[in-house]
């Protein structure tokens, strides 16, 4: 089994992300790690295009506290998480303003558990704004938890 860490090989994690991304066509995938009462972006991501390095980088400087923005509330409940277009959400997603910028719409928080517990937030974006479905939603969550924990 694969456990998620800070310290974790970034070019493994990475890997995985590319994998998900590619085969779904997402654009950009990233990991958060809890640690102490925070969650921290991890160093693996993956990015389609050149244009979402600035997303990136500033991203590299949030943290969220449990509950709060779409890596905090997925870490809360437990539970994935969808949103239409995080551009347009700056109530719900606090980044949507670098989103908008670089054109990331869509997003997708999946939580990683092992023995009841979340030891990472996966999210993934799309450059196209999607109407929530629950089922594909739900099979694409259990294919990258079994990817991320194998």
């Amino acid at each position: 089994m694969l456990e998620i860490k800070p310290d974790n090989s970034e070019t493994e994690l990475t890997q995985i992300l590319k994998q998900i991304c590619e085969s779904a066509g997402w654009k950009y995938g990233e990991v958060w790690i809890p640690k102490n009462d925070l969650l921290q972006c991890h160093s693996a991501y993956y990015k389609a295009g050149d244009q979402y390095a600035e997303f990136r980088k500033e991203s590299e400087s949030f943290t969220f506290g449990l509950g709060a923005g779409l890596p905090g509330r997925v870490w809360l409940t437990q539970q994935s998480e969808w949103i239409e277009n995080a551009s347009l959400e700056p109530s719900i997603y606090y980044r949507s303003h670098l989103a908008k910028k670089v054109g990331l719409k869509a997003a997708l928080g999946v939580p990683i558990l092992e023995s009841g517990s979340v030891v990472a937030v996966v999210v993934f974006y799309n450059d196209i704004a999607e109407h929530l479905n629950e089922n594909p939603i739900a099979e694409f969550s259990d294919r990258i938890k079994s990817l991320i924990s194998h």
